[in-house]
């Protein structure tokens, strides 16, 4: 399947890119980044839209992006078989989802289905670690950053085993 969705890069200097940093700054996991960071991160930014019931990512596949939930529900899973998933968890707006960005061989760990119209940012990955290349500063705080996200969830997900074996 793969990531089916209007999707819209805009160019340096644009209107749009402008705004997009401005939803960046605003954002949770953004504070207190720096404003030449931001701009940096804004350059590899897009907005995407996916319909309910399609895939942002997929297990295995190349985990070239990372996403920031605008609006809508995504269901994280792991898939069985064709036919059976277990739910991880469930993101929501404000939510940062996908990791597998950061970890060769860039990978997708889980696959991510949308439970509504989702309206999201999407972060080309390459343009990313490419700028890391480039700034290391910004590769350090967004590993801390991402860090802390993983181990949050991993946490979310082990007291979420916990209460299914009880």
């Amino acid at each position: 399947m793969g990531i089916r969705c209007h999707r819209a890069f805009f160019q340096e200097g644009s209107v749009e890119k402008k705004s997009l940093r401005s939803v960046l700054e605003k954002h949770p996991f953004m504070k207190g980044v720096k404003p030449e960071h931001l701009d940096l991160l804004s350059g590899c930014v897009a907005n995407v839209r996916i319909p309910k019931n399609e895939f942002l990512f997929e297990i295995e596949k190349s985990a070239d992006q990372f996403f920031l939930i605008r609006q809508g529900r995504l269901r994280l899973e792991l898939p069985l078989n064709p036919k059976r998933s277990i739910v991880i968890q469930t993101a929501e707006e404000n939510d940062i989802v996908g990791w597998s960005w950061m970890i060769p061989p860039y990978r997708w760990h889980f696959s991510g289905r949308a439970l509504d119209d989702i309206v999201a940012l999407s972060f080309d990955a390459k343009c990313i670690r490419k700028k890391f290349s480039q700034d290391h500063e910004l590769c350090s705080e967004l590993c801390i950053r991402f860090s802390t996200l993983v181990a949050k969830r991993l946490e979310e997900t082990l007291l979420q085993m916990a209460h299914i074996c009880d």
